[in-house]
């Protein structure tokens, strides 16, 4: 797979950001079609952004033509270097130095009009790194390339040191936010180098730790441009607008130009004096090298500064234009060390008090435990899922650039064999039971089917964590075949969550435990299909003790009061033991959960007589390792809690994966 350009991954939105301006605008290119670079630079651009090398395996052959003609139609260049750090050993993609090399020897160095290090347009080389474009193909890898993060660092670190020996000029980074958090672990030990960040659909980026402000700014990746046949990435050179707190030191932030970035001529800078137009916030100043530094003034809180820098004679861009904000520091309120057992909803408010007027502050998490999520108006909510203890950091930023962050532990633990214990029957197929041989406790012992005779091997507990365990090993699917392992709760392969027709349904792969014949010999061992979901697929419907139904509000759980359906505290009552039956019904003693005739989203459920109509029949449709909605077939809404009180009368809504409309049906 070649690029055709910097991209961050296709999840993240592609439109272009509102308008703003910069001081030099570009465009950066893969290895596709030539551009005409002329028309490109009369259209305003003044750099362009072009790829070189990809691990040590692919040279774009329009790289000599691409870089002669961007040149001489007056663009900067920027060749740029994608990097692949997958275990070179394995893949033959070469190590980080080899990488730089690659790229030097094969393409950069190669171009003589103009030469790299004596050209007044050839800027540094560009690291590109981002997410493996690779994920879940024939290098079976990650979006960190296979590597920890300190590997990753080092493995940073190491192209770095190579390319400036190489080029003479010091790298830029291209990356994004996310990705440097998730594969650095935010290491700031690159800050020292020029940035090139990438993110869309903002008016401005997020920046990744180590840097307190960008180079560049990659704002798109579907622009049209004069010049360019179809989409193209575009960019700024940055700052447009910078972000500091009142009353707080900033980090030092420099400017750049395309003339000093290129370092073969000196640039200096100046900026009008304090009280003119175009000047920096007070507090501020700014070193003849363009480097900011000092602390905006307390009262200057929620105000803006139209600055204008002016580089020396004959620098490109001939000016630097661009908003500084000088925003609050937002309070986030920490919710102190958390505790949270594995398979318990959560749902938790995070409160912040933010000084700026008129604006709202949005939150985002890092570290949050497996299965929780955080929305932007701070409420994380989901089920945990894997034990163990997690450092989660809560960040709260406004439109003005106010921050501010609080950190915290959450803890899961695993839990014990407590929970509804009883047999688990085939109905309508063997009418046999799962049953551990012998009452063995052996790691690996495959599970078979034999007469139900409630010995303990037949004793199944459904515990929160997914988990269904017997004698203190948990049941696992492992390919197509049904074993008993030792717990360790959080393993997918270990979690199992109720399907339609009284399914049951592995987290890891979506396929349900089976046995297709009708008449087997004791013994027979169940596998592992795809699952058909329908009521005829006999081999697929298991019976298991009737057993509460959690709702995603925590501690509470579906109930009956009459015939009423409604939210109620969890308690070891009959009146919330649900069964999710064979046929599709989902069932409280005697009763069905019944939908009213020609139901609309509001409408309110009911306990009634099991008819086997759509009225009464339910699709368990999974939305996590833990958590279920339960769909009408006749309406196709979800059974939903739009009160958290207890006693509150359950309805059919749109679905929507909300702790309101999620459910853990055992």
């Amino acid at each position: 797979m070649i690029m055709t350009g910097l991209a961050i991954p296709a999840a993240v939105a592609t439109h272009a950001t509102a308008a703003v301006t910069s001081s030099a605008s570009g465009v950066d290119v893969g290895g596709a079609e030539l551009p005409t670079w002329t028309q490109v630079q009369m259209a305003g651009n003044s750099f362009v952004g072009i790829k070189a090398t990809e691990g040590n395996y692919y040279k774009n052959a329009d790289y000599v033509n691409a870089v002669t003609a961007a040149v001489a139609a007056g663009l900067y260049v920027m060749p740029y270097v994608f990097a692949n750090p997958y275990d070179s050993t394995a893949t033959g993609n070469g190590t980080a130095k080899q990488q730089a090399d690659y790229a030097w020897t094969n393409e950069i160095s190669k171009v003589t009009d103009p030469a790299y290090q004596t050209s007044g347009q050839m800027l540094p080389l560009v690291l590109d790194i981002e997410p493996d474009p690779y994920i879940n193909t024939e290098k079976n890898s990650n979006q960190c390339y296979g590597l920890s993060q300190a590997a990753m660092v080092q493995w940073i670190g190491a192209f770095l040191a190579e390319a400036q020996q190489d080029t003479g000029k010091t790298p830029i980074i291209y990356t994004t936010a996310g990705w440097w958090d998730a594969c650095t672990g935010d290491s700031t030990a690159f800050g020292g180098y020029p940035l090139w960040i990438a993110e869309y659909d903002v008016s401005s980026p997020a920046l990744p730790a180590g840097w307190n402000s960008y180079t560049f700014w990659q704002y798109t990746s579907n622009g049209d441009v004069p010049g360019v046949d179809g989409d193209v990435d575009q960019d700024f050179l940055g700052p447009v607008t910078q972000y500091s707190q009142a009353g707080a030191p900033i980090g030092p932030v420099q400017l750049q130009t395309l003339t000093s970035l290129n370092g073969l001529t000196p640039v200096t800078y100046t900026v009008p004096a304090a009280g003119n137009p175009g000047a920096l916030p007070p507090g501020l100043t700014m070193s003849p090298s363009g480097q900011v530094t000092g602390t905006p003034l307390a009262s200057d809180l929620g105000q803006q500064y139209a600055v204008t820098v002016t580089p020396s004679a004959g620098a490109v861009p001939s000016s630097l234009t661009f908003t500084w904000d000088v925003a609050g520091m937002i309070t986030v309120y920490s919710p102190g060390n958390r505790r949270t057992p594995a398979g318990t909803p959560v749902s938790l408010r995070i409160a912040a008090s933010d000084p700026d007027p008129g604006y709202t502050p949005s939150f985002a998490a890092t570290g949050l435990p497996t299965g929780l999520s955080m929305s932007p108006s701070g409420l994380i909510t989901g089920w945990p899922s894997v034990p163990g203890t997690y450092s989660v950091t809560v960040s709260a930023s406004d439109g003005l650039g106010g921050m501010g962050s609080v950190s915290f532990t959450w803890t899961v633990p695993a839990v014990a064999d407590s929970g509804v214990t009883g047999q688990v029957r085939q109905v309508g197929g063997t009418g046999k039971c799962l049953d551990d041989p012998s009452s063995s406790t052996a790691n690996g012992t495959l599970v078979n089917l034999w007469s139900c005779d409630g010995q303990p091997g037949q004793r199944w507990t459904v515990v929160q964590d997914g988990t269904i365990r017997v004698l203190g090993k948990c049941l696992a699917a492992s390919g197509t075949s049904v074993l008993l392992w030792r717990c360790s709760s959080g393993f997918s392969n270990q979690q199992w969550h109720a399907g339609t027709d009284g399914e049951l349904v592995s987290a890891q792969s979506g396929k349900c435990l089976y046995f297709a014949a009708a008449n087997a010999a004791n013994g027979s061992r169940p596998t592992m299909a795809t699952c058909a979901n329908t009521t005829v697929q006999s081999g697929e419907h298991w019976n298991r003790p009737a057993a509460a139904v959690y709702s995603g509000d925590p501690g509470k759980c579906l109930a009956a009061a009459g015939t009423a359906v409604v939210l109620a505290s969890c308690a070891s009552t009959a009146s919330q033991d649900w069964t999710a039956a064979s046929d599709g019904t989902v069932r409280l003693g005697g009763q069905c959960l019944t939908e009213a005739a020609a139901a609309t989203a509001g409408s309110a459920l009911s306990l009634g007589p099991c008819s086997a109509a759509a009225a009464t029949t339910w699709q368990l449709t999974s939305a996590g390792p833990l958590a279920t909605e339960v769909v009408s077939a006749a309406s196709g809404l979800c059974v939903t809690a739009p009160s958290s009180a207890s006693g509150a009368a359950l309805e059919i809504e749109a679905c929507a994966a909300t702790p309101a409309d999620t459910w853990h049906v055992e």
